[in-house]
């Protein structure tokens, strides 16, 4: 997909995916972060917290794969672990599904509540198997380049199909 020509508020031009555009990624004048970020949903202290809960899962992901990229068959200990059902949505089902009162700062919560959710998150979250394995260009390139939203759980899938057709092309 071609980039997009805008003129920032600053007066800057440049060029830009409209993925990128979307995210509310411009020319660097005004970054846009927390709740000024248009994509913001008030949602990432708690991700951060259950992000950092599946370690465990992320080393097993790299196990079972031998540390092979899944596109590219390249071996090492640069290969990182993407969530073929996006962590995000998984994040936002379990808040929908359970109700649960969304706060800014993780310390908000209480040590029941946080362990509720995270036991609740867990289960959900391995209950989609083990993670793809990528290489940290290939996992970067879907998270910025992908034109489809990160909450959709066939947006991987479509990315890969995309890379396939390519390959075949070049």
């Amino acid at each position: 997909m071609e980039p997009l020509e805008y003129k920032c508020s600053c007066g800057n031009k440049s060029k830009i995916s409209l993925a990128n555009f979307q995210k509310g990624k411009r020319c660097g004048c005004q970054v846009r972060r927390g709740e000024d970020h248009p994509g913001w949903t008030g949602l990432t202290p708690l991700k951060n917290f259950l992000r950092s809960r599946v370690k465990e899962w992320r080393q097993k992901s790299r196990e079972a794969t031998n540390y092979t990229c899944t596109i590219t068959g390249e071996r090492g200990g640069h290969i990182e672990v993407h969530h073929v059902y996006p962590f995000n949505r998984m994040v936002l089902d379990i808040v929908e599904k359970q109700g649960i009162v969304v706060h800014k700062v993780i310390g908000k919560y209480t040590l029941e509540e946080l362990l509720g959710i995270e036991k609740s998150f867990l289960e959900y979250h391995n209950s989609f198997g083990l993670g793809v394995c990528l290489t940290k260009e290939i996992h970067e390139e879907f998270h910025n380049n992908t034109d489809e939203s990160i909450l959709r759980p066939n947006s991987f899938m479509n990315f890969i199909k995309r890379k396939q057709v390519y390959h075949s092309i070049v």
